[in-house]
């Protein structure tokens, strides 16, 4: 566990040792973070298919208005 200010070779060095710990699931996980954080703006694959699957419901009028949801909510 990093604990302190180390260079940057030793930094490196650190999260590659990190990384070779995960298991492939962590590792797909920690690369979507990753990538989210260089380009917050660029969607997964799993984010671009709940938003073509959100307009599919959208366009079906598989819809509910404000108060309709309200009410569900019981607000």
């Amino acid at each position: 566990m990093y604990t302190g200010r180390m260079s940057s070779p030793t930094l490196k060095e650190e999260l590659h040792s990190l990384i070779e710990r995960l298991s492939d699931e962590e590792a797909e996980q920690m690369l979507d973070y990753i990538n989210m954080r260089l380009d917050p703006d660029e969607l997964t694959p799993e984010e671009v298919e709940a938003v073509l699957a959100a307009r599919r419901e959208f366009e079906r009028g598989e819809t509910v208005t404000l108060a309709e949801l309200l009410a569900e909510l019981g607000e």
